[in-house]
């Protein structure tokens, strides 16, 4: 009978907390769908969230409007404290977060932003498997000592990093080289 009950309890839900800089319009319908999940306890955490539908985006320089609900369907928490002299996506409460939050994963999408940096270093200091998502392919752009800085930088999270999800092969490919 004891080894009947356990087959029959459920396994509790995988307790993941995934971090993001804002949210988008891209990933708002993965994330209902992991909230739909029994088996995944999904917490999003935002470095900013946009009052509306609408977000200014740097990289355009420009108002970006998403005629779709960005929040609804999943759990998410706008992280607080941001220090806007250091950078945009600098929230030192997601160290917090992560130490008290019993996760059995912390997700980034990207690592180069101080916020993912800090759930790094709570993640690693809890024991916590940490990732993130990653779409670069190539170091183009960088020269001399910025190429070599941006390389050092991607071996060293490499060597921290518990995974990386590559969203494509030729960010699998140039991932692999900075693994540890």
């Amino acid at each position: 009978p004891a080894r009947l009950q356990r087959v029959m309890d459920p396994a509790p839900p995988a307790r993941v907390l995934l971090i993001h800089t804002h949210p988008v319009q891209y990933l708002a319908h993965l994330y209902r769908e992991y909230g739909a999940r029994p088996e995944l306890d999904v917490l999003v955490a935002f470095c900013r969230v946009p009052a509306g539908t609408s977000l200014y985006d740097k990289a355009f320089g420009m108002e970006t409007e998403w005629g779709v609900g960005l929040l609804g369907g999943y759990r998410s928490v706008a992280l607080p404290e941001r220090l806007h002299r250091i950078s945009d996506y600098f929230n030192p409460a997601v160290w917090r977060l992560v130490r008290r939050g019993n996760f059995d994963a912390v997700i980034a999408y990207g690592y180069n932003f101080p916020t993912a940096w800090v759930s790094l270093a709570a993640a690693k200091l809890s024991g916590v498997p940490w990732a993130f998502v990653g779409d670069n392919h190539t170091l183009a752009n960088p020269q001399g000592k910025k190429r070599f800085g941006k390389r050092s930088f991607l071996v060293t999270i490499g060597r921290l990093v518990d995974g990386v999800a590559a969203q494509s092969v030729r960010a699998a490919n140039f991932y692999s080289g900075f693994a540890g």
